[in-house]
Parts: C-alpha cells; structure tokens; sequence
C-alpha cells in the first residue's frame, strides 16, 4: 500500500473513533451505545424496516442485531411486529419513549455539531461525493464513471 493510500485510511479510521466515541459521550446520557443511537436513527428514517435490512445497512451479523434489538426492546424503546403474511419478516417501530429520546438524541447532536451549517452548498455536496466513493472504495466496488 502507497504512504497516500495509508495516511487516507489512517485519517478515515481516525475520524470513525472519533465518531463512535462522540455518539457513545452523547448517548451515555440517555443510557444508550453508539450502536444502539445508530439503530434509532435508522429505525427513524425507514418507516417498516426489518430486522434483515437493519442488519445490512449497519453491517451487523444477525446474532449481533438480534442481542441489540432484544436489549432495546426491553428498554422500551423499540417494538417488533411480525409480517402477518410472511412470519420470517420482522418490522421495527420506536416506541413513543424511542421517538421522544430519538428526538433529545438528535437536537443533542445538531446543537453541538454546527460545523455542517457553516458551510456552502457545494462544500457539503463535495463532502458526500468523497465519502460516497470512499465508500465503495472500501467495500471494493467499481466506481461509476
């Protein structure tokens, strides 16, 4: 590997500590992990996502989702329904105390994080296209040209 390549992954790898060590500081107040913030927001964001899909957008193995979500849904914050079509499917809802902490978790963040606002149109469009290509450098995909 070249000393740009390792410095880049150095740097990636530094900035996705720093983040999991924010979330976890942030979430600590509210009795939660970094992981388990990060499952509120998806279950937030998609309305009806599965237990499958969750896993896949967080790259969890299922025996780590399932212990997660068993924790979460003993504290009350999530609930699962089963499809009633098709019982493999399994759908997850905040419950009304997920939705209230989802809500404090996140205008935590945002009041704390006020650097995104600052910058330019082009300046944060700029930023998701590398991280986009990192990315799918990471997971070993071709870029579409």
């Amino acid at each position: 590997m070249r000393r740009e390549e390792e410095n880049v992954l150095m740097r990636f790898r530094h900035i996705t500590n720093h983040m999991t060590k924010q979330l976890d500081k942030w979430g600590s107040q509210y009795n939660i992990t970094a992981i388990q913030a990060l499952i509120l927001n998806e279950i937030a964001q998609e309305e009806n996502i599965t237990v499958t899909r969750l896993g896949n957008n967080l790259d969890l193995s299922k025996a780590n989702i399932s212990a997660i979500l068993k924790r979460m849904e003993n504290a009350e914050l999530i609930e699962k329904h089963r499809d009633h079509q098709d019982q493999r499917k399994v759908y997850l809802h905040l419950t009304p105390h997920g939705q209230n902490l989802y809500k404090q978790l996140q205008q935590d963040i945002q009041s704390r994080v006020p650097t995104w606002e600052r910058l330019e149109e082009y300046q944060r469009k700029a930023i998701i296209d590398i991280l986009d290509k990192l990315e799918a450098i990471i997971k070993g995909e071709k870029e579409d040209e």
